[in-house]
């Protein structure tokens, strides 16, 4: 994934398809889940984006929003073997962990309600792993992403 651009590119690297995203846009953060097909999010100073692309490059699911305030950014995303994406979210008041179906529907959100660094979120089967800095490493695990 490139700033306005999501490919897909064989072992060789061959271009088996690619499609330019919203240049009013900026895709931040992109991944891939094999069987499943590519999640992408970003967002420019007032719109936030979360899109899913099939394996073939259809695009499945697009959902833009307003941003809560001007600070909110995507941090990182991860996805499950299920199709799940689990994305970390901040801005200046704190953070939240959402959870969208393959689908596209936000399942779960998860407040965290005082700002911290956050470093990056990670997907173990149905877990969720949220590392954060702030001086000092701390990892938060949630069980069984479905129950958050």
């Amino acid at each position: 994934c490139g700033s306005n651009w999501v490919v897909f590119m064989d072992e060789r690297r061959y271009i088996k398809w690619d499609d330019a995203l919203d240049p009013a846009l900026t895709a931040t953060q992109c991944t891939y889940i094999p069987s499943n097909g590519f999640r992408v999010t970003g967002f420019n100073n007032a719109k936030i984006f979360y899109s899913s692309y099939s394996m073939e490059g259809k695009k499945g699911w697009n959902q833009v929003y307003d941003k809560s305030d001007i600070s909110q950014v995507i941090v990182d995303i991860a996805s499950d073997t299920q199709g799940n994406l689990l994305v970390m979210e901040q801005k200046a008041d704190g953070g939240k962990l959402k959870l969208f179906t393959p689908g596209g529907t936000v399942s779960k959100v998860k407040d965290i309600v005082y700002p911290i660094e956050t470093e990056a979120v990670t997907s173990t089967n149905n877990d969720a792993v949220m590392l954060f800095s702030d001086r000092d490493l701390i990892v938060i695990r949630y069980s069984q992403l479905g129950a958050m």
